[in-house]
C-alpha cells in the first residue's frame, strides 16, 4: 500500500477556523491466491476532505467535516465516488462537566471476511468490488465528561447502523482453493449495534490508572 497526502488550516480568527486536505493511495489485495489462479487486485483510492472547527472558549465548540472518496478496483473494473459526513458539538456545562454529541457517515473500501467458528480467526482482508459493495454505517453517540484534580470519567451511549456487512459461507475450506473464488461464496447483509461505553482515567505523579467497559 502507497499513500500520499496533505492538508492545510488556516485561523480565521480565535474562533472559526478552516481546514482542507487530500490523499491519494494505492494498493494490492491477492486474496486466496492459489498456483496465482487469483491474480492480484489492484484498487486506488482519491479523496478530498474540508472541515471548519468553531469554538468560544470555556463554553462550546463545534466541528463539522466532510468527505469525498473516489474509488477504483482495477481488475473489476468498479468505480465509484461516496461521501462521508461528521458533526461534533461539545458544550461544557460547568468547569469540571462536558457533554458531548455526534454523528457521522462512514464509508470502508476494506472488508474482513467472518465465517463459521471453525477454530481459528479468519483474517483474510479484501476489497470492495464488482460483486461486494462497500460497507456503510450511520451512527450516533452521545455521553458525558467529568475531570476533578487528576480523575476523569466519562460516559456515554452510541447507536449505528451498518449495510453491506460481509459474510464469508465456506470457513471450513479456508486451507483450499475454495478461498480464491472468495466473492463467489458471500453473503452480503445489514447490522445494527447499540451499547454504553465508560472510561475512567488517574493520573497523579508517577501513577497511572485506566479502567474501561464496553456494554
Amino acid at each position: 500500500e502507497y499513500t500520499l497526502a496533505g492538508s492545510v488550516r488556516h485561523q480565521m480568527d480565535p474562533r472559526f477556523a478552516l481546514s482542507g486536505g487530500m490523499d491519494a493511495r494505492y494498493a494490492a489485495f491477492a486474496p486466496g491466491q492459489v498456483d496465482k489462479a487469483a491474480p492480484p487486485a489492484g484498487v486506488i483510492f482519491a479523496g478530498a476532505w474540508a472541515q471548519s472547527d468553531y469554538s468560544v472558549k470555556d463554553r462550546f465548540s463545534v466541528k463539522a467535516a466532510i468527505r469525498g472518496h473516489y474509488y477504483d478496483n482495477i481488475r473489476s473494473g468498479n468505480s465509484r465516488f461516496d461521501p462521508e459526513v461528521s458533526l461534533l458539538t461539545k458544550v461544557n456545562l460547568s468547569k469540571w462537566l462536558s457533554l458531548e454529541v455526534s454523528g457521522d457517515r462512514l464509508v470502508q473500501y476494506y472488508h474482513t471476511l467472518e465465517g463459521l467458528p471453525v477454530g481459528w480467526s479468519l483474517d483474510m482482508i479484501v476489497p470492495t468490488g464488482a460483486v461486494v459493495p462497500p460497507e456503510t454505517a450511520l451512527q450516533a453517540n452521545a455521553g458525558l465528561n467529568a475531570k476533578s484534580g487528576g480523575h476523569s470519567l466519562s460516559a456515554g451511549g452510541f447507536y449505528k447502523q451498518m449495510d453491506n456487512l460481509v459474510y464469508y459461507k465456506y470457513a471450513q475450506s479456508l486451507f483450499s482453493g475454495a478461498l480464491a473464488s472468495w466473492e463467489d461464496h458471500v453473503d452480503i447483509g445489514k447490522g445494527t449495534s447499540f451499547g454504553a461505553e465508560f472510561l475512567y482515567e488517574y493520573i497523579g505523579g508517577d501513577i497511572y490508572t485506566r479502567v474501561a467497559y464496553t456494554l
